[in-house]
């Protein structure tokens, strides 16, 4: 289950309105307040799948663990 929400999270360079399937030239940086909200977001995101019970404690750590190192 970690490793599909994980999949399904947008990626850290995927801008808000952007489709995560369109074709880029070149992957784009953004800034690092945007690194900052992308985190912040997908740490709320896991936080609730977690406390709705959609994911186990191990899978919680697990993929929190994951997405930090993404970072």
């Amino acid at each position: 289950v970690a490793a599909a929400v994980t999949a399904r999270l947008p990626h850290p360079s995927t801008r808000a309105g952007e489709a995560a399937d369109a074709p880029r030239a070149a992957a784009v940086v953004p800034p690092r307040s945007d690194h900052h909200d992308v985190l912040l977001r997908r740490l709320r995101e896991l936080g609730d799948l977690h406390h709705d019970g959609v994911l186990t404690d191990e899978e919680f750590a697990r993929t929190k663990a994951a997405v930090l190192r993404g970072f």
